[in-house]
């Protein structure tokens, strides 16, 4: 049954986070909270941690389909993803387009959402977007209070990593804590499979300024992986794209993102 302390807690975490300011965004997130606390009130939910069953999760479709998970592959973490998508510039100039170089983000878990809320988890990526990373590196990403789960940057060859290796834990809502111990753990290397353009309403960028969302993603895992993560959905972003030329841009810059990653297992083989 889902719970109504879960979501409590949930909502008074986000009262109490320090404001940018008020956005249409945040608004939305309150209300979506406030609305799912007075279903369950309705529905006589008991008082205690809800289930994180991620069978229950259902991933988005992108605009243009990305292929589905094989049915033999486990979701074992959903994160979303705060951080910068980097570029580079040969000239300033408008003949010039800015060239990708990877990006680097903070993974925060977002799996007992996923599993229970997912009209809230859509709501992550272009809320997270309009809050700085906090200072303190480990500290949970306001306004939601989600708990740090890991770290995504690309290597000096250019693979994309996400690094989930340091021992963490599900905050459900400072009720609970619960360990993880899927083979999401560890450390995953990648290479992109497919891309998809992001909707026409994805969150442009920080505030509803910026040139649009990065694609949404499907990456394979490759030679280095230390986990069973077969594969990555890069889901729901939120800004990150480069302006459409060089003009006037630094040789390099960084552009703020948000997203959601999937992370699917493999099944475990024995004999």
């Amino acid at each position: 049954m889902r719970s109504i302390a879960f979501l409590s807690i949930f909502l008074s975490s986000a009262l109490a986070a320090p404001l940018v300011s008020w956005s249409p965004a945040l608004g939305e997130f309150y209300a979506a909270v406030d609305r799912h606390i007075q279903i369950a009130r309705q529905a006589g939910a008991i008082n205690s941690p809800p289930t994180c069953d991620l069978s229950k999760a259902v991933m988005p479709v992108a605009p243009t389909p990305l292929p589905l998970p094989d049915p033999s592959w486990r979701l074992s973490e959903v994160v979303v993803g705060r951080g910068v998508q980097n570029y580079t510039c040969s000239l300033a100039t408008k003949d010039v387009v800015p060239k990708a170089v990877g990006a680097i983000a903070s993974l925060y878990n977002v799996s007992c959402i996923a599993a229970n809320y997912p009209d809230i988890l859509g709501m992550l990526p272009g809320l997270a977007l309009e809050y700085a990373l906090p200072a303190d590196p480990v500290a949970n990403l306001e306004p939601s209070n989600l708990a740090l789960a890991g770290h995504h940057y690309f290597t000096s060859n250019g693979t994309p990593t996400f690094d989930m290796s340091q021992p963490r834990s599900i905050n459900v809502a400072n009720l609970a804590s619960i360990p993880i111990t899927d083979g999401s753990s560890g450390i995953t290397k990648a290479k992109l499979a497919v891309n998809s353009t992001a909707p026409a309403d994805a969150p442009k960028g920080e505030h509803g300024q910026g040139f649009g969302a990065v694609p949404w993603l499907l990456l394979n895992s490759t030679f280095g992986t230390t986990g069973d993560v077969v594969a990555v959905y890069r889901i729901n972003t939120a800004g990150g794209k480069a302006p459409p030329t060089c003009e006037s841009s630094p040789a390099y810059f960084s552009v703020q993102y948000a997203t959601e990653y999937w992370f699917y297992t493999k099944p475990k083989t024995t004999g």
